[in-house]
């Protein structure tokens, strides 16, 4: 063997051993993988008839190092099991007949719309061989889309989502489910809150205008005129025209009240405002979105 090349492979164990001590916290993984590339590259620096010679002195310069020989045959592992398992039962999967998937038969969808909007004791198979019923069960629908969005721009609140404005609501609803998007339940839910809103504003007026009906016959009732005439009244000699006053007091109120731009504001708007509170208070009570 040449004399260079031993001389060559001592630099290269010191260069081992090197690249080990800086690996020497790593793990034994890390430590072979930088043994491996300091070796590759000083081999790649020599010369080709040079590489032989050179590992063969390394070899010698570390006799205790045995080399690895062939490795025993070992059977599969856990995971590999299990992947083969995985494998063959989607072989198997994929193996199955998939059945087609089912279509409605012809005219199931006409024949559903009519049947919700005409009911299930006309004859539906008559209307449906009428040519006219398309346009009229498209007014029939677009006319409930408008009337329910009007509602709801009035009885339903603002939502959070920027594209879902008040005036939308309802028709944004509508293309969700008929999309599905959405569940008919949102609709119906929905459909509940302007129901339970419009009766609940209908008790409340009624409320209200019983509050404010008694609140204004108080205004003009003998015990209330009666008690400003004697408190207005001065001297006995007043007491003569006791109820002359009265009735003119009574003329000067009920002008007063026929002129007046406040009986709103004054005997009904907060009587409903009041109505419409105890309401929402008590749906909160009750959970009731």
């Amino acid at each position: 063997m040449p004399s260079d090349c031993q001389a060559i492979a001592v630099r290269i164990q010191r260069l081992l051993d090197e690249a080990l001590d800086r690996h020497a916290n790593g793990s034994e993984a890390e430590r072979v993988q930088a043994l491996v590339d300091a070796l590759r590259v000083e081999l790649r620096g020599l010369p080709a008839a040079d590489r032989a010679p050179t590992l063969t002195a390394l070899r010698a310069l570390n006799p205790d190092v045995d080399l690895p020989g062939p490795r025993a045959p070992q059977g599969p592992s856990a995971r590999e099991l299990d992947l083969e398992a995985e494998v063959e039962r989607l072989r198997a999967a994929l193996a199955e007949p998939v059945a087609p998937p089912t279509t409605p038969p012809a005219g199931a969808t006409e024949r559903a719309l009519v049947l919700a909007l005409a009911g299930s004791g006309k004859d539906i198979d008559a209307l449906l061989a009428d040519p006219a019923l398309a346009a009229r069960v498209a007014s029939v629908a677009s006319a409930l889309v408008e009337f329910t969005e009007r509602l709801g721009r009035v009885f339903l609140g603002a939502t959070a989502d920027a594209d879902r404005t008040m005036a939308g609501r309802v028709r944004g609803l509508v293309g969700d489910v008929v999309r599905g998007r959405a569940e008919s339940d949102a609709l119906t839910d929905a459909f509940e809150r302007i129901f339970r809103q419009i009766g609940g504003q209908l008790l409340a007026f009624r409320e209200a205008c019983e509050a404010g009906a008694r609140d204004l016959l108080k205004q003009i009732g003998p015990a209330a005129i009666e008690a400003e005439a004697a408190r207005a009244g001065t001297g006995v000699g007043r007491r003569f025209f006791f109820y002359k006053e009265c009735w003119e007091l009574l003329m000067q109120r009920h002008e007063a009240l026929r002129a007046s731009d406040e009986l709103f504001e004054t005997y009904f708007n907060g009587a409903y405002r009041g109505a419409l509170l105890r309401q929402a208070q008590g749906d909160s009570e009750k959970g009731a979105p």
